[in-house]
């Protein structure tokens, strides 16, 4: 007979301020004998594989606001750094965060953690986060969502975003965009509703 072997509880739960839609449905990550998951409002929790026990956690301090469509976190991505590892520039990889934790969030923002602690990594966009707004002509709060881990590969990071439907004809782009996995820098990105705009970075 089968028996529980552990439990965790995240205890993130719905807010007044929250939207309708709060869901957990995120796909924990085993990484050797860690496991990484995130609840619903974007925090990233790191587990003991055996015993279940809390190791760390990272809170993005997520707004909480009823026009988001959905909260909801997917799962996290996870990058190590190989040696001799360079950017997507062809420089040397930075020092800091050799493993990283990859998140995104439902007021448009991506953050990159190490592994290790939790900590943002600094060598990473804005003190470890990057603003997936920036570039958009369509700024309002809620209509630009992170929610689904990002694709991870050696140098370059891909990530996509939901965009609100069902409430107004003036919403952000579905566009597709890659960043160094190192310093978060922009290197291109793809709108498939209007190529004229899509972009590759120097």
């Amino acid at each position: 007979m089968s028996s529980l072997a552990w439990e965790f509880r995240t205890g993130d739960h719905k807010g007044p301020d929250d939207p309708d839609e709060i869901t957990s449905e995120a796909t924990p990550l085993k990484i050797g004998d860690l496991l990484y998951t995130c609840s619903p409002h974007q925090i990233v929790f790191e587990l003991d594989a055996a015993t279940g026990q809390l190791r760390w956690k990272f809170d993005p301090q997520v707004q909480h606001n009823k026009a988001f469509q959905h909260m909801t976190c997917r799962g996290v991505s996870y990058h190590a750094t190989k040696p001799g590892a360079v950017t997507a520039d062809g420089a040397t990889a930075p020092g800091d965060c050799p493993e990283r934790i990859f998140v995104p969030t439902n007021d448009g923002r991506i953050f990159a953690l190490d592994a290790q602690s939790g900590s943002p990594c600094a060598s990473f966009g804005d003190h470890g986060q990057i603003d997936l707004k920036e570039g958009s002509e369509v700024q309002t709060f809620g209509f630009y969502e992170g929610t689904s881990p990002p694709v991870v590969t050696d140098k370059v990071l891909i990530v996509g975003g939901a965009v609100i439907d069902n409430y107004s004809d003036k919403v952000p782009s579905g566009v597709i965009r890659s960043f160094d996995i190192y310093s978060g820098r922009l290197i291109w990105a793809f709108d498939a509703s209007n190529p004229i705009r899509t972009v590759s970075s120097p």
